[in-house]
C-alpha cells in the first residue's frame, strides 16, 4: 500500500478522499478503515507492506511512519522490518536539489530524502 502522506498533495476536492483530511486524526481514522477494507483478503501470517513519509507541517515533524507503524500493531499485526528508502537521487528530485532547498526555505518546510517501507505480518486468526 502506498497511501498519500496526508495532505501533500491534493488529487481532488472529495470530502472521501484521505489526502483531504482535516487533522492527523481523521486521516489515520480513514486509513485504518482502508487497512480493514484491505487485510480481510489477505491471509493469515501473510505479509502487508505500506510506503509513506513524514511530512513537515506548521513548523512541526509530523511521524507519519509512526502513527501508521502503531496503527497496525493495534490490529495485533508483527512488525517485521522497516526499510528506509533514500529518495534525495530519485528522477524527480534530479538536478533539482537547489531549488528544492530555496522552495523549503522560503515556505518553512522541510525537504525529505527518505521513505519508509513498512513490513508488517497478519497475525493467524484463531480457530472458532
Amino acid at each position: 500500500m502506498h497511501p498519500p502522506y496526508w495532505d501533500i498533495i491534493k488529487f481532488n476536492s472529495h470530502k472521501e478522499n484521505i489526502a483531504n483530511a482535516k487533522s492527523l486524526q481523521e486521516f489515520l481514522n480513514s486509513f485504518e478503515k482502508i487497512v480493514d477494507n484491505t487485510v480481510k483478503y489477505l491471509e493469515d501470517e501473510r505479509y502487508l507492506c505500506i510506503v509513506i513519509g513524514d511530512i513537515y507541517k506548521k513548523g512541526s515533524w509530523i511521524p507519519l511512519n509512526s502513527h501508521i507503524t502503531q496503527l497496525m500493531l493495534n490490529k495485533n499485526f508483527k512488525l517485521k522490518s522497516v526499510v528506509v528508502k533514500n529518495i534525495s537521487e530519485t528522477k524527480g528530485k534530479q538536478n533539482q536539489k537547489a531549488i528544492w532547498r530555496y522552495r523549503a526555505l522560503l515556505g518553512g518546510f522541510y525537504v525529505f530524502n527518505h521513505e519508509y517501507i513498512l513490513i508488517f505480518q497478519k497475525p493467524k486468526q484463531k480457530k472458532r
